[in-house]
């Protein structure tokens, strides 16, 4: 009976993990932003000039599912308007075309979907204060 040499197994199960802790640490959470931000202070001619929302792992682009947008202008009731796709639908462009100084954006439960993702998964919530 032939002996295996254990200092062979044992490098290539080392190499094997390796291999796998540098392959997951390409993936990394995905993260939902509006262009580049993902939140704080922007002028209402910026915010404006976005279409929706969009988000990435790391390395690659995700789907964006669906989220709600909650438009909050000054001394008013929150308005909500549900969005199934990363563009922003027509009452959500609406009122986005209404930011003036001092309204607040909510971007909640937003959901994607990653290359290699089996089912959707909820992200990172945004937060903009029209300045």
């Amino acid at each position: 009976m032939r002996r295996f040499n254990s200092s062979f197994f044992s490098f290539a199960t080392l190499g094997m993990l390796l291999a796998l802790f540098i392959t997951s640490q390409n993936h990394q959470d995905p993260v939902a932003r509006i262009g580049t931000l993902t939140g704080g202070k922007i002028a209402a001619t910026t915010f404006q000039g976005f279409k929706g929302l969009n988000a990435t792992n790391g390395t690659e682009a995700c789907t964006v599912i669906s989220y709600e947008m909650v438009f909050v202008a000054k001394k008013q009731d929150p308005i909500m308007s549900m969005n199934r796709e990363a563009s922003f639908n027509k009452k959500s462009l609406e009122l986005v075309a209404k930011a003036k100084s001092l309204d607040c954006y909510y971007f909640d439960n937003v959901m994607v979907k990653c290359p290699g993702d089996t089912e959707e998964r909820k992200v990172n919530s945004l937060v903009f204060k029209i300045n």
